[in-house]
């Protein structure tokens, strides 16, 4: 009996070892980790958005070969924008692209499990190119924020200015920021603070001097949202009032004149289409530039008059101002995705009058 236990037992045991022979040898370790998104947003003291970069479709995995060999993959999909402050608007920087990483490592001085020794990585991407754009505004942008950042280093030189910065703005809540603001113009400026809920405030900002004011922090998108399907993108435009020379008609007159450039929405019918846009060109005045005049040649006039001033023809005028309109939502999509026979505005035009304006008090152009 003891004999034909035994039997058996070796038979049971050859059994095992070829079903072993049979079978792949086992894992030590298998993980995988699956994402739908994730976002990592990069903001400055004054809680604007700079960068952001997100990732989504993120699948993970880890596993280990009992030879030792261990392999790794990343498969995502990622994008990076950047946030434009003066146009309130997101850009991409790297337009959305998938990745898929490899990366294995064999410790082994021969080949296993068909890696050779070493450590190997290995990056492909469905996509046949990588769309990616760098602009002036996202790099000046991620500047001047670095400048903030150094500034909140022990011991810097301005750490202390950081830090007054900073407590302003825990004292306010993060609704406003206790700051200061320059006017490098020649004349007084004036700047609205727009509070919410209706309250509005306008402060006066005298030449060449830093005017001391609680300013509202702006309310950004914390993220940029993708666009809608059907739905046009938010459209901006840009009114650059630069300059130009001076023409003829300005001589023979009693004053200097100091000019600025108006700009006004007109149209009734396009008014009526958008009142908000009517509202927001109101007020886009640039700076009054004043305009060199000398007595004229020959001249005399009376002592109770001033003597004709004739102004030089030729100069150039510099005004090197920008206005930002935000064009109304079916404009844009008329813009974008025209529909013929559908289109309000096709018997409305936009229409934007530029005029000249003498300041000095003494004549209108």
């Amino acid at each position: 009996e003891l004999q034909e236990a035994g039997q058996q037992q070796q038979h049971a045991d050859k059994a095992s070892q070829a079903a072993d022979e049979g079978s792949p040898p086992p894992r030590a370790l298998q993980l995988s980790l699956s994402v739908g998104k994730t976002n990592v947003l990069l903001r400055n003291l004054l809680r604007t958005p700079i960068l952001e970069l997100e990732a989504s479709k993120i699948n993970l995995g880890l596993s280990q070969e009992a030879c030792g060999v261990r392999r790794c993959f990343a498969y995502l999909t990622t994008s990076l924008w950047s946030y434009n402050q003066s146009l309130e608007v997101w850009e991409p920087i790297l337009e959305p692209w998938q990745l898929l990483l490899h990366a294995d490592t064999n410790p082994n001085p021969t080949a296993s499990a068909g890696i050779a020794p070493g450590t190997w990585l290995k990056v492909t991407s469905p996509h046949g190119c990588m769309h990616a754009t760098l602009a002036q505004a996202a790099l000046s942008h991620a500047l001047d924020a670095l400048d903030d950042w150094r500034d909140l280093e022990p011991g810097s030189p301005t750490s202390s200015a950081a830090a007054k910065r900073r407590a302003g703005l825990a004292a306010t809540d993060g609704l406003t920021v206790s700051t200061t603001v320059l006017n490098t113009l020649d004349s007084a400026a004036y700047m609205q603070l727009d509070y919410g809920e209706g309250r509005k405030e306008v402060v006066v900002l005298p030449p060449h001097t830093s005017t001391p004011l609680t300013q509202p922090i702006p309310v950004p998108a914390i993220s940029h949202a993708p666009v809608t399907d059907g739905q046009p993108p938010p459209m901006r435009l840009v009114v650059d009032v630069l300059g130009g020379p001076l023409l003829a008609g300005l001589a023979g007159a009693s004053w200097a004149p100091e000019l600025s450039v108006q700009i006004k929405f007109v149209g009734t019918r396009a008014k009526q289409l958008a009142p908000e846009l009517a509202q927001q060109t109101q007020g886009m005045v640039t700076r009054a530039v004043s305009v060199q005049a000398s007595p004229a040649p020959g001249s005399q006039a009376p002592a109770t008059a001033q003597a004709e001033l004739a102004v030089e023809q030729g100069q150039h005028v510099q005004w090197n101002q920008r206005f930002v309109v935000a064009l109304p939502p079916q404009l844009a999509e008329q813009l974008l995705m025209p529909a013929p026979g559908d289109n309000p505005w096709e018997l409305a035009p936009l229409q934007l009058q530029l005029e000249v304006w003498d300041g000095s008090g003494e004549r209108g152009l």
